[in-house]
């Protein structure tokens, strides 16, 4: 083996063939050892550059990136490959205005999944293209360093051009005024565990009917957008993933949709606008495709959701709609439709000005329990005023970093008084909907009572501490108000039964 490695350090790639058949014939190698991984380093500057693979023998010298990338397609001969820039982690690879293109040609070997590692940057128009239906997995840190941007952003990060998958399983991309990552591709684009950046520019531009998954992934614009979709690709934000921004515009927001079939915000996951204007927009939707959150989206003023397009906005079960601060009137503009069941639903209040508390704007919301305010803390800290009936504050707490509020409900304008224990958490929710059935867990003995919407009393439960299921498919078609009380606890819920 050891005159086997001597070997293949002395010949070409081209010349890998013979020597691996060579050192076969010679007792060098056994029948059934392995061929060296199609593991590659890339290193130099100034155009020129190296690629060795396994650290064993040269594939291209003192060449141009791109010619170096062709030698390597060559060589890896449609195997699965790892290309890595740098030939340390301090080294980054600067090609200056060049880029380098993954492509699959007509009577050409094709492109097995790649793997991308290592720092590369450029101030060419993209840094990375991907065309054909080349798939690759970035681990990079990818830079486009061009300092150009304008109101249509053109220095691309990578340029997803694809029928194949492009997955960034983490490393960053940014592109300071740029676009980080843009798709014109049918294949899907995955984004895990990594971060997309800009500072002006767009992080994700979405032009394509490819779906876009971003999980526990940052997505962050300074003053920019951090995604704009303007075609029909799914959006689809979960995984405790945050996307924030703190750009300002009458028609943009932190996520701008001007297309998409439908944007998915899941539970853990957070949109943020952090921008102190009431011009600011957390989500900015002109579609006719739907918004759902069940995550978190929240303005520091301004708006959380701007809705002019006729696609729905849905707020689904979890799902947490907040803006706060001086100067806000609506929490989301344009109609939207709430979930049957309003557990940690929708939060909509504002700060008047000379007010430190926070009051109900819109009677709109339907139920609440918990709010968390995100850092950086507003000063003074926040409490919340609820005014109708009676003017009850609830302060915010620094040991949990939650505002405590339970059971509010809104009906027909008017409140009902919630109850509350200041400075301690809120218990398990004890009332849940599915569908016709109530699952509950008192924490205490109490009582649960079913309301009409004209107010008539259907139902009425005196109930042990504990689990237990509810079944009410006995009522007739309708939505009906859900009231318990378990000790000093006391929640609202709506149901609908079908």
């Amino acid at each position: 083996m050891e005159l086997g490695k001597k070997i293949y350090r002395t010949l070409s790639a081209a010349a890998l063939g013979i020597a691996v058949t060579l050192c076969l014939t010679q007792g060098v190698l056994a029948q059934g050892d392995p061929i060296p991984p199609y593991e590659y380093v890339i290193t130099g500057s100034d155009d020129q550059f190296t690629a060795v693979r396994f650290g064993m023998f040269t594939v291209a010298a003192n060449q141009p990136m791109q010619l170096v990338i062709d030698a390597v397609k060559a060589d890896a001969a449609g195997n699965p490959c790892t290309i890595t820039f740098g030939g340390d982690e301090a080294e980054t690879i600067d090609i200056d205005y060049d880029y380098i293109s993954f492509d699959n040609g007509q009577g050409e070997t094709n492109w097995g999944i790649i793997t991308i590692k290592g720092k590369i940057s450029s101030k060419s128009t993209t840094v990375i293209n991907l065309y054909e239906n080349v798939s690759v997995n970035s681990r990079a840190e990818i830079t486009n360093a061009a300092n150009s941007g304008g109101s249509t952003p053109q220095n691309y990060g990578i340029l997803h051009g694809s029928t194949g998958t492009l997955t960034i399983s983490g490393g960053t991309v940014s592109s300071p005024f740029g676009i980080a990552v843009v798709n014109y591709g049918s294949g899907p684009i995955n984004i895990y565990n990594a971060a997309i950046l800009t500072e002006s520019g767009i992080a994700i531009s979405n032009k394509s009917a490819a779906q876009i998954i971003i999980s526990g992934a940052t997505v962050s614009a300074t003053t920019g957008r951090a995604i704009q979709n303007d075609s029909t690709g799914v959006i689809i934000i979960m995984g405790n993933a945050l996307v924030t921004s703190a750009n300002i515009g009458l028609n943009t927001g932190t996520i701008s949709i001007s297309g998409g079939t439908a944007t998915v915000i899941h539970s853990g996951s957070t949109v943020e606008n952090t921008a102190n204007s009431a011009n600011s927009r957390a989500i900015h939707t002109s579609s006719t495709g739907a918004v759902n959150i069940g995550g978190k989206v929240l303005a520091r003023q301004g708006y959380a959701v701007y809705k002019t397009g006729t696609g729905a906005v849905n707020l689904t079960d979890n799902g947490v709609a907040f803006a706060y601060g001086t100067g806000v009137s609506d929490v989301i503009y344009g109609t939207y439709v709430q979930t049957q069941n309003e557990f940690s639903m929708i939060i909509a209040w504002n700060q008047a000005a000379g007010n430190t508390g926070y009051t109900r704007w819109s009677n709109n919301d339907l139920f609440m329990e918990t709010l968390n305010i995100n850092s950086p803390l507003p000063v003074p800290l926040p409490t919340v005023m609820w005014n109708e009936p009676n003017r009850i504050a609830y302060s915010y707490n620094s040991n949990t970093g939650f505002i405590e509020i339970e059971g509010v409900t809104v009906e027909s304008g008017s409140a009902v008084q919630p109850s509350v224990r200041a400075g301690s958490t809120n218990p398990a929710q004890f009332v849940k909907v599915f569908g016709n059935t109530l699952q509950l867990r008192f924490p205490e003995r109490g009582s649960l009572a079913v309301y009409a919407l004209n107010g008539a009393r259907v139902r009425a439960f005196d109930l042990d501490q504990g689990a237990q299921t509810l079944r009410l498919n006995d009522l007739p078609r309708g939505t009906y108000m859900i009231r318990s009380i378990s000790g000093a606890w006391k929640q609202s819920v709506r149901m609908v039964v079908r």
